[in-house]
């Protein structure tokens, strides 16, 4: 599954909704019931893990002792 976006022209309204992946190509709106387009949204990606790994490398890397 996977969450899409989408913009209503006729009444301004943004909104989410989860589909299949390659599912999600047209929805009407909410509000308006309207046909919207889908928006491109910045993928989330979690990297904290990798940071605190690389961190550590860089820190043994600058003293190893």
């Amino acid at each position: 599954m996977a969450i899409y976006e989408y913009f209503c022209k006729e009444c301004n309204f943004k909104f989410e909704e989860f589909h299949e992946i390659g599912s999600g190509d047209s929805s009407n709106c909410p509000e308006c019931n309207q046909s919207c387009i889908k928006i491109m949204s910045i993928p989330r990606i979690n990297t904290t893990p990798w940071r605190e790994e690389q961190k550590r490398d860089l820190d043994w890397m600058r003293n190893p002792d």
